[in-house]
């Protein structure tokens, strides 16, 4: 008995039919054969799939994963030459991708490579009609730094909507390495692309719809363009160097989350990206969406480069929900210097730190230990507790190695290096202070300071509303720090300005605290007084809050409350709101100021 037969079910007659003539037992064998080529057709399994790689024509080798589940790598030899192979797919049990030479061919001997010669470009295309197909593939080169003759390859996904899986690694081509998903609006396939350790010349990837999508650049060098576009879905991520080596090595580089039309369910809500141990001309990020728990951190573990002579860092996020945080989490930002590699581009405008967040409750933006040369900016939109906060940064002119400008001496400094606007709602805070995780302690040293709160207005439901609040600490500003709140003119005010009342500040020309609006009054506004009262006249000792001019306008609808202790007003009042440093209007407003302070200070007798 042979190893085939004895896989075929034995029949009870068998043993008589032992005794029949040869015809007889030809006929059984016959009738058995036949029944093996129909459990054989009932039985393939055929979830592994088939990869159809077509003969190279013109330099193009492509490449067609077919409706199946597949898994296939592409390796890259060198000198133009490309292996394709298939590999092992659970579909429901182990089995082997096939690979054949021409629609309709017989398929390979599995586990056999098909080799292809003269290849200069290589393009992918999958066509999955449902999330129940899955491809999986891997490019895979001789190293970031051995060049293999290919240039451009390109992943496309023709129909339907698979779960794709591509992995790229070790790869040192000299063109474009391409994504294109255009997955329709619903959520149920997926993409998910993993580059390291290669060289392309740019990159892009591009994927719309509401299915779920990964990417992730590790130890990367992409000299020009690097565009990163994902759906609508929830949950996406994008990774920059999720483990820190060498770093990317990046051009322009821009990422955008919450591409495409919308799609009710899929509003982005905890996308995430995360840029590490990286140097970049530029970086962009968009969060288009307007979900909860939205967060874009950078330079977390590592710094990242930007190049001085392009635009530096921009990032943005949709509204967000109420009640649930959204965040932009910035650390170690450095720029590195004109004609020093790997940034050796054309001359442009100073690099610059821009965030955005539009309506929604506890947007939070936090920006630590980071230097440009340009401006540091950051805008909110309408919503309840929203926050921004420097900690230990340095913008324009004062970042090394221009000179800080001493106090008292204001020089022809450009108009504002650093600017915070934030709209309308109770409660939110700008925050100036000592650097946290980056520069830990250091201060902030800018050129120019101006914070811009909207209105807290009353509610409805008459419930108490509280006002905004600006703290400054640890901070030296080389010309103006101008702070406004109740921007609009509508706030009912209850608004907090505390500056040095826990560490010393420094401004070099004007001080000017405006409280805006008809109905803006019972403001608590405190200058110094992290030392004992008079502190400062103590010979030895610095003031908590030293500035060129001070001009302070506590609101119009009375209440206000301003106190100033170890305060020195180098140069009186400029003259912004009266002849006197501190004035109000409506009534009731209170003032209280140390010896030293009211040496310099001086209170409008109509206080």
């Amino acid at each position: 008995m042979t190893w085939l037969s004895r896989l075929l079910p034995q029949s009870p007659s068998l043993q008589r039919l032992a005794n029949h003539n040869n015809r007889t037992r030809q006929a059984q064998r016959r009738r058995r054969m036949a029944t093996l080529e129909s459990l054989e057709g009932r039985t393939l399994l055929s979830g592994g799939g088939t990869v159809t790689v077509l003969p190279v024509a013109g330099g193009v080798l492509n490449i067609y994963a077919d409706t199946h589940t597949d898994n296939f790598s592409i390796t890259e030899n060198g000198g133009g030459v490309v292996t394709v192979v298939g590999g092992p797919v659970t579909s429901p049990v182990t089995t082997h991708t096939s690979i054949n030479t021409a629609v309709g061919a017989p398929a390979m001997p599995l586990g056999q490579a098909i080799v292809k010669h003269n290849v200069v470009n290589i393009n992918v295309y999958f066509a999955g009609p449902t999330s129940n197909t899955v491809d999986v593939v891997d490019l895979v080169g001789q190293g970031k730094t051995t060049p293999t003759g290919i240039k451009n390859v390109s992943f496309q996904v023709t129909s339907g909507v698979p779960k794709v899986t591509i992995t790229a690694e070790n790869v040192d081509n000299s063109g474009t390495f391409t994504v294109n998903d255009p997955a329709p609006l619903v959520a149920i396939g997926s993409l998910s692309t993993t580059v390291s350790n290669s060289t392309f010349a740019s990159l892009a990837i591009n994927q719309t719809g509401c299915c779920s999508a990964y990417v992730e650049l590790d130890n990367d060098n992409i000299p020009a363009t690097v565009t990163v576009t994902e759906g609508v879905g929830n949950g996406d991520k994008i990774v920059l160097d999720k483990y820190p080596t060498s770093g990317d090595t990046f051009g322009s580089t821009t990422l955008i989350q919450g591409a495409g039309p919308a799609m009710q369910g899929c509003d982005g809500s905890n996308d995430y990206v995360y840029v590490d141990d990286a140097s970049l001309k530029d970086l962009t990020i968009h969060q288009l969406g307007d979900g909860d728990k939205m967060k874009i951190e950078v330079g977390k573990a590592s710094e990242v480069e930007v190049a001085l002579t392009s635009f530096g860092l921009i990032a943005t996020q949709g509204s967000g929900g109420f009640g649930e945080r959204d965040t932009i989490d910035i650390r170690s930002i450095t720029t590195t210097p004109p004609n020093t590699a790997p940034n050796k581009y054309p001359a442009g405008s100073p690099d610059n730190i821009s965030t955005s967040q539009s309506n929604g409750d506890h947007a939070e933006t936090y920006v630590d230990g980071s230097t440009v040369y340009g401006t540091i900016t950051s805008t909110q939109g309408d919503g309840n507790r929203d926050i921004v906060k420097y900690t230990g940064d340095q913008a324009g002119q004062s970042a090394p190695p221009i000179q800080y400008n001493p106090p008292g001496h204001p020089a022809a400094i450009p108009e504002t290096t650093v600017s915070i606007t934030q709209g309308n709602g109770d409660n939110d805070q700008a925050i100036l202070d000592c650097g946290v995780h980056e520069n830990v302690g250091n201060p902030n040293l800018f050129d120019n300071v101006t914070i811009q709160q909207g209105d807290a207005i009353q509610t409805p439901d008459c419930d108490p509303t509280w006002g905004d609040k600006v703290i400054v600490n640890c901070t030296d500003v080389a010309s103006d720090l101008l702070i406004s709140q109740g921007i609009n003119g509508t706030s009912i005010g209850n608004n907090v300005v505390l500056i040095a009342n826990k560490d010393a500040v420094i401004v070099g020309s004007q001080t000017v605290i405006n409280e805006i609006g008809p109905t803006n009054g019972d403001n608590d506004i405190e200058l110094g007084g992290f030392n004992p009262p008079n502190n400062a006249s103590v010979p030895g000792q610095k003031p908590d809050f030293d500035t060129g001019w001070l001009d302070i306008y506590a609101g119009a609808n009375g209440g206000s409350y301003v106190q100033v202790n170890n305060t020195l007003a180098e140069n009186g009042a400029f003259g912004v709101f009266s002849p006197y440093s501190i004035n109000g209007d409506g009534g009731s407003n209170n003032a209280s100021l140390d010896a030293y302070s009211s040496l310099t200070v001086l209170i409008n007798p109509n206080f």
